[in-house]
């Protein structure tokens, strides 16, 4: 059997290894259809609604159709049905012309207006088919937290916690560690967590197995926010723009970085 041959064999086996797997159905919570505008249509305010027409008054898209529209072009993947989703004017209704913040939005390109709107990116990537991997739409993830819920207000603020501790070496995490300015602040914002609803037992939306397992408990300063991976039980957390370079031929760029972001990383971490 040639090369040629043995590819061609190897492929297909992997193509109907993909097409016997099982497909996970897809599953949404109700927050799209469950609220409404004063005139009983639905206002999509949960939606991802980035890039149509919004309404200066509530923030909330324009027409309902809009969306819809929006939804059925996603689903068909056809170009047409994206070209007819209208997009958000950068103008307001209040009458104020509208400034971009990028000088070279602002300038008229060959005679025409300067840019009225952004189109989308990409809209159409989950309609693509991969030859690396599963399909695109061979998996799923559990449905958002619905809005309101004790479970999304409980995630909602544990991201703003760790942005109130992004810069805290985890050694402000453990009791008799670091100074005590360090150690009481961590210790306040983890009391402020155990208060949510969610880490005292609150209730799930359904009782599903996925559900139940993302049940949590009370958080304490030697767990709380480690991650698996090497490092994290190390901190503190900071953007990876500042490691950037790491771990390069003959560690030239681990030096390089070390010698740069060093001094950035002391004065982050210094509370």
């Amino acid at each position: 059997m040639t090369r040629r041959e043995q590819a061609q064999v190897v492929r297909v086996a992997a193509a109907d290894l993909a097409a016997t797997r099982i497909h996970p159905q897809h599953i949404a919570s109700d927050d799209e259809h469950r609220f409404r505008r004063s005139d009983g249509k639905p206002s999509y305010l949960t939606s991802y609604t980035k890039g149509l027409r919004h309404s200066a008054s509530d923030g909330l898209i324009e027409d309902p159709k809009h969306f819809q529209q929006f939804v059925r072009a996603i689903d068909s993947g056809e170009p047409r049905d994206f070209r007819d989703t209208p997009l958000g004017n950068a103008r307001p209704h209040t009458g104020t012309p509208f400034v971009w913040r990028s000088k070279a939005a602002n300038q008229p390109r060959f005679g025409d207006e300067p840019v009225g709107v952004r189109g989308w990116e990409s809209q159409g990537a989950g309609r693509t088919f991969d030859l690396e991997g599963p399909d695109a739409q061979a998996v799923t993830m559990p449905p958002v937290p619905s809005l309101g819920s004790d479970e999304l207000t409980a995630e909602m603020a544990e991201v703003y916690v760790q942005a109130l501790l992004r810069d805290m070496p985890f050694t402000a995490f453990a009791m008799g560690v670091g100074s005590s300015h360090r150690r009481q602040k961590v210790q306040d914002c983890i009391d402020a967590l155990n208060e949510l609803a969610w880490f005292e037992g609150g209730a799930v939306d359904d009782n599903s197995i996925e559900a139940q397992a993302r049940r949590r408990t009370q958080l304490v300063l030697q767990t709380a926010f480690r991650g698996i991976t090497f490092g994290d039980d190390v901190g503190p957390y900071i953007s990876q723009f500042l490691l950037a370079g790491n771990g390069g031929i003959n560690k030239y760029d681990n030096i390089h970085a070390h010698r740069i972001y060093t001094p950035l990383l002391s004065a982050c971490c210094r509370m």
